[in-house]
């Protein structure tokens, strides 16, 4: 039997998770959310985000060339948490997919991006953030 009051509560945290809501959608997270918070203000604007999403497709092929390029954004981002430039870089990856890539598993090959990213590129970049300093509203996925 269904509790409605326990639904309601289950219902209502969900919707207060905004990785529950956008996690298996095939959609990705508008990277404007991600260069508003890239510090100091204003810098994220001056990004190209369509050589950025052109130079992470390219270096997605080898972890070499995607720890090369982290290092390359942490270096023209200073000031900016690990965190940071890895939401960027998963972000441009998933419009990569979305632009260049088809019949592709969108939700799976960005989740396993990530993983890469913190696993192999930052070593969990996630313990950077703090909470003052959260991640963008409509984040794709959490860890």
């Amino acid at each position: 039997m269904l509790n409605v009051k326990r639904a309601t509560v289950i219902f209502a945290a969900l919707a207060l998770i905004p990785n529950i809501g956008m996690a298996n959608t095939d959609e990705c997270p508008e990277m404007s959310g991600v260069l508003d918070v890239v510090q100091p203000k204003g810098t994220g604007e001056k990004i190209n985000q369509t050589k950025l999403v052109e130079e992470v497709g390219k270096a997605s092929a080898s972890t070499e060339a995607t720890r090369g390029l982290a290092n390359e954004l942490k270096d023209s981002l200073p000031g900016n948490p690990e965190a940071v430039v890895a939401d960027l870089m998963i972000t441009a990856y998933c419009e990569f997919l979305m632009t260049s890539q088809s019949d592709v598993a969108l939700d799976e090959s960005v989740e396993n991006y990530q993983k890469v990213i913190y696993n192999d590129v930052f070593a969990d970049p996630a313990g950077t953030v703090s909470e003052t300093d959260s991640r963008p509203d409509g984040w794709l996925m959490g860890n």
